[in-house]
């Protein structure tokens, strides 16, 4: 659960969806990222194994029924290495086509 709902949901995790919103300085109109974090607590807070999973299922759940997630969506995140290309990786790390640009010959 930690790996497939928190990282990218919780909404103080580095690599969450929110990291964007919080950069960009906008403000949570849904209030989605208030209660985020008492659905995200239980996966990182619970020591018992069990209990973690549920609380992991119980977020998926959640974060698909508020349509936070796409399920059945996987997304691809390439990994770009070429010293003439030059980028700007958005706050979550993600690669953007639109922050690219070549330095010199390809």
């Amino acid at each position: 659960p930690i790996n497939s709902v928190y990282y990218p949901m919780a909404p103080r995790s580095p690599f969450s969806y929110w990291v964007g919103l919080k950069a960009a300085k906008k403000t949570d109109y849904t209030g989605e990222m208030e209660k985020l974090e008492d659905v995200m607590a239980p996966i990182m807070n619970e020591k018992d194994e069990k209990k973690r999973f549920e609380a992991g299922k119980k977020a998926a759940i959640y974060c698909t029924e508020h349509g936070l997630v796409i399920p059945l969506y996987q997304r691809v995140q390439p990994i770009i290495l070429h010293k003439n290309l030059e980028y700007k990786p958005w706050p979550q790390g993600w690669t953007r086509v639109k922050d690219m640009r070549w330095i010199g010959p390809k």
